[in-house]
């Protein structure tokens, strides 16, 4: 429920493009999962959707980098390191504003938008589903540039580090 797939779901029905939403993950509540299958067998011709499953650490960034965009509406992230792998491997990300990953329109590699603003994420996939195959290279460029600059940005990883050393100390 955190990484809001119903929501995602919901906002596709408004969309007027051939839209393929691939979903990868753990399905980790049945009950939330089933309401998402629910969704899913109602949206429009026009979406096709299907699951894909687990991936392995490994296959994340060369997977990601088969897509035009990575469609994230969570309702919320300390960081997001799925957020930076989908940048880091090219692919622009539609985010809701529930994450630290903030005016990415302006650095041309995706979307931060409410979650009160559905519409907003509507526009913002039409646009991905509509642009020129130039565009769109333009974007992963983009993308990929500000994820390998977000690599080595040393207030990132000195955060990650804290992060790190907290969730050890707590263990013990």
């Amino acid at each position: 429920r955190k990484k809001n797939l119903d929501y995602a779901l919901r906002v596709l029905t408004q969309t007027k493009s051939e839209i393929i939403f691939d979903i990868f993950g753990p399905i980790e509540d049945p009950t939330y999962w089933s309401e998402c299958e629910q969704l899913i067998q109602r949206l429009p011709p026009n979406i096709t959707v299907t699951y894909k499953g687990e991936l392995l650490p490994e296959q994340v960034i060369e997977t990601f980098a088969q897509y035009h965009l990575f469609l994230f509406p969570t309702h919320g992230e300390n960081y997001g390191h799925v957020i930076w792998e989908s940048l880091y491997a090219g692919c622009p990300v539609l985010l809701s504003d529930q994450t630290p990953w903030r005016d990415l329109a302006k650095k041309n590699v995706g979307w931060d938008i409410p979650l009160n603003a559905p519409e907003q994420f509507v526009q913002a996939i039409e646009a991905i589903a509509v642009m020129s195959e130039t565009n769109h290279r333009q974007h992963a460029q983009a993308a990929q540039e500000y994820g390998q600059q977000m690599a080595h940005d040393k207030g990132v990883l000195d955060a990650n580090r804290r992060l790190f050393h907290q969730i050890v100390e707590s263990a013990q």
